[in-house]
């Protein structure tokens, strides 16, 4: 909403709602995501790009100067207003858990009685801010990206930093194969179209795409394809143009019209077989079961079977569970009796808890255990475990049950 906002003050011309709406939606976008702060810099180039098309550059100028004031005072007012507007330290919003991380933070990073430690331990204990839930969570949305945390997976292989094609491949089979399809023609009939499309609007659909896409290319951040979501209704949008598509010939133009509502009919069955498991949608390129084969974490697995799981246990009478759980939520919230297997330290309900890298103290007991087992696809694979072959002993016998796409159910006799 907020670049469609933009483009109607842009491309359309002025209003006070329209200049009101577009602040409003980008502090809405802000709440929603961290990275919508990439909003700033492509309505940046927006704004250039629409001056440079101006002949008075200079008058130009000064009003988007104005406009941009403008928008970026009410974005802060939304964006404040989804935090009741508190004002407090971040060392009395940090939950309590992570106020070891900060100190370690600050340990590791500033020389004690240093000018920086000094200044870095006022910003963080002493001053007052506006919503600091916001800032704290920004910044731990950065320090894990900069850590070794920074493990990815893709096609069965766990490593670090990224892979340019990363994306690439997540798109590929992550998008209903329709959608390929109705971009790859849109994409020709927009080459052939050449100038007959306003500059403004081509550029409204495809920079968000181009900006999202180039920024985690160049970042090496393969963790999931929740980072580039935001592309998605552009895709659709610039998707959309195939309606304008018409051929001189009748019967072509009948023709064309038949294809395309196959394909509509095929990406709605897509969406209903898979309902309600969404996250672990994968397209016929490789099928919903071989999904796990290729990505991991996010794309897949965030811990969503876990009441399935609940459910399978109350209805088999099966006391308590050996459990390898990929996900927030402490299995005791839905009454699940446990012994609990290795799993990531950084998840907070779990023994040995730590934010940033497991510590070498920090021991995982990867022997051959017997009885019900029930794990998470991504720790099956033995992902941001510390051992990474922790469960291959596993992996050479058949589950009983798959719970949803992302639990794994085995029962090891001796």
């Amino acid at each position: 909403s907020a670049i469609y906002f933009f483009w109607k003050l842009i491309a359309q011309g002025y209003t006070k709602a329209r200049l009101i709406f577009a602040g409003i939606s980008l502090g809405l976008a802000l709440a929603s995501k961290f990275t919508a702060v990439l909003l700033f810099p492509m309505l940046l180039l927006v704004i250039a790009a629409a001056i440079y098309k101006d002949k008075n550059r200079g008058v130009s100028l000064k009003k988007f100067s104005i406009w941009l004031f403008a928008i970026l005072a009410a974005s802060f007012v939304a964006l404040h207003s989804t935090y009741f507007f508190s004002i407090d330290t971040v060392a009395n919003t940090v939950p309590q858990r992570n106020m070891k991380h900060i100190d370690y933070f600050l340990e590791k990073n500033f020389a004690e009685g240093g000018f920086a430690k000094k200044a870095a331990e006022f910003l963080i204990f002493d001053l007052k801010v506006p919503m600091p839930d916001y800032w704290a969570g920004f910044a731990g949305q950065h320090l894990i990206g900069s850590s070794q945390l920074r493990k990815a997976y893709l096609n069965g292989e766990i490593y670090a930093g990224g892979k340019w094609y990363y994306f690439f491949e997540v798109l590929l089979i992550k998008t209903p194969i329709p959608l390929l399809i109705f971009l790859f023609i849109s994409i020709c009939y927009a080459a052939m179209a050449g100038k007959k499309a306003s500059f403004l609007n081509e550029l409204f659909i495809s920079l968000p795409i181009a900006f999202f896409l180039g920024i985690f290319i160049l970042i090496n951040f393969n963790l999931g394809i929740r980072h580039i979501l935001p592309i998605v209704p552009f895709m659709i949008l610039f998707a959309s143009r195939i309606v304008n598509i018409k051929f001189k010939n009748h019967f072509h133009n009948h023709l064309f019209r038949i294809f395309i509502g196959m394909l509509i009919v095929w990406y709605v069955l897509s969406a209903l077989f898979i309902m309600p498991d969404y996250m672990a949608y994968f397209n016929e390129f490789v099928g919903m079961d071989n999904g796990h084969k290729y990505l991991l974490s996010s794309n897949l697995d965030q811990g969503q079977d876990l009441k399935r799981l609940a459910e399978y246990i109350k209805k088999n009478n099966i006391g308590k569970v050996k459990i390898s759980y990929h996900g927030t939520f402490d299995p005791k919230y839905y009454n699940i009796s446990y012994e609990l297997l290795p799993m990531e330290s950084y998840i907070a309900w779990g023994p040995g808890y730590t934010l940033y890298d497991p510590p070498e103290s920090y021991k995982e007991d990867c022997s051959k255990k017997y009885g019900i087992i029930a794990i998470s696809i991504s720790n099956l694979h033995n992902f941001n475990l510390k051992n990474e072959s922790c469960f291959n002993w596993l992996k050479g016998y058949e589950p009983i049950k798959r719970i949803g796409y992302t639990i794994y159910i085995y029962n090891i006799t001796k």
